[in-house]
């Protein structure tokens, strides 16, 4: 974490439901999956997926698959909380086990698609940043910058991936008539 989400392709899992040798029914698990984007807790998917269960079997593997939220698409995600809800005609069963063997997985971009780049006039702290526009292939940048008044003057840029940023780098330059 953090990682930007890829919503083109689901979210793939499997949660460990335990029975009871008395457990027999019908349990329905539905499955809700958050996720922390920006600071705010953001619905990514949900599943629903029903089992069978009876005396002579005491673990069951329940395989589930959510369809993320397109919207989400490349959003930088920081936290992930799965929420499982079991209900429907059992008695004695449906309990999550504690075996280590619920897990899933998040198809992710292997470097976080969110780039930019900052230019700041005569301001290390980029109070008021410029924004730049990168090229296609991310490899270089153009910005408009407002002629500073006549003296010597220092611009300062850096960049940003996801939640990363470059060291500043500096150029100095003079302004004449």
């Amino acid at each position: 974490m953090p990682v930007g989400l890829d919503t083109s392709r689901t979210i793939q899992g499997t949660f460990d439901l335990q029975n009871d040798p008395a457990g027999v029914g019908q349990v329905t698990l539905d499955f809700q999956l958050e996720a922390l984007v920006g600071g705010e807790g953001i619905l990514v998917g949900t599943d629903t997926e029903t089992v069978l269960v009876d005396p002579t079997t005491a673990d069951y593997p329940v395989s589930f698959h959510i369809t993320p939220n397109t919207s989400l698409e490349k959003a930088m995600v920081s936290g992930l909380d799965l929420h499982v809800f079991m209900h429907g005609a059992y008695s004695d069963s449906a309990y999550t086990g504690l075996s280590g063997k619920s897990f899933f997985t998040v198809p992710g971009y292997s470097a976080a698609p969110n780039r930019s780049v900052r230019l700041s006039l005569d301001d290390a702290s980029f109070a008021n940043p410029i924004a730049a526009t990168l090229n296609s292939s991310a490899t270089g940048y153009t910005a408009s910058v407002k002629t500073p008044a006549i003296g010597t003057h220092k611009l300062y840029a850096r960049a940003t991936q996801g939640f990363d940023t470059s060291a500043v780098a500096s150029s100095t330059f003079k302004v004449s008539k």
